[in-house]
């Protein structure tokens, strides 16, 4: 249900608000693990504010890391075996408590501001 735009966000498949369905602001969580997804995801997503936990694993899901910063309150990341290449970026994630990064094609060097996490 995530194009039927006359249902509340909150309410949508993999979507988890602070005060539960009918809340349509606070987003806290997207759970979207195995579900068949395919393409790139969209960076603009770590612009919201509340976010907390974002689990993409078992997709086929490319992501960058640039505007990870803006993702204030992202506490746990998920990202196993979605093939994300590069974790170039990733460091700059200021509230990042747990990451998994299992089953991934990672190339190249591990960059310095993953050392800070």
């Amino acid at each position: 249900n995530w194009m039927e735009y006359d249902k509340p966000i909150c309410s949508w498949h993999g979507v988890i608000c602070d005060g539960g369905p009918d809340a349509n602001n606070t987003i806290v969580e997207i759970n979207l693990g195995d579900n068949y997804l395919d393409g790139t995801f969209p960076s603009s997503m770590f612009e919201l504010p509340h976010l907390e936990r974002l689990n993409l694993k078992n997709n086929k899901v490319f992501m960058k890391f640039n505007d990870i910063y803006k993702a204030k309150k992202l506490e746990l990341l998920y990202l196993s075996s979605i093939d994300i290449g590069s974790i170039e970026g990733l460091g700059r994630a200021p509230a990042l408590r747990e990451l998994h990064l299992t089953s991934n094609e990672i190339t190249g060097s591990i960059p310095d501001d993953f050392y800070d996490l």
